[in-house]
């Protein structure tokens, strides 16, 4: 562990690793995540409303419109989180936070990707 990272003890190298605010790897899954989640979120919309008003063009061309959902969220994900260092002041509004807030923020937060990956399949395999 010395030779390749300059410390002997791993779980303070892990703790920087997960924990790091500013530059740990977990600000990289969360931004992915985000971006992910988002991109869910249009696609399954699209695929919904094209559906909901028979559009066939949609289908025939989906490369098109996943490219340009992927691109789009990435750039909501970097203009809301990543950009300025917006995250940063996130954390330190979180960290002021009561029991009571976080419980039910982090409910809040499980629901709402559920329910996108519940949407993603229900405009997959339901037509209205």
């Amino acid at each position: 562990m010395k030779k390749n990272h300059g410390t002997d003890n791993s779980i303070k190298w892990l703790d920087n690793f997960w924990l790091n605010k500013k530059d740990g790897d977990s600000f990289i899954d969360i931004s992915g995540w985000l971006g992910g989640i988002i991109f869910l979120l249009f696609i399954s919309a699209a695929i919904f409303l094209g559906k909901l008003f028979k559009l066939k063009f949609i289908f025939n061309n989906y490369i098109w419109f996943c490219l340009g959902f992927l691109i789009i969220s990435m750039v909501i994900c970097h203009y809301s989180v990543s950009k300025n260092n917006i995250y940063l002041i996130y954390f330190n509004e979180f960290e002021n936070w009561t029991t009571f807030e976080k419980r039910k923020n982090v409910l809040l937060s499980i629901g709402f990707i559920l329910f996108v990956i519940v949407f993603f399949f229900v405009s997959l395999l339901y037509a209205p």
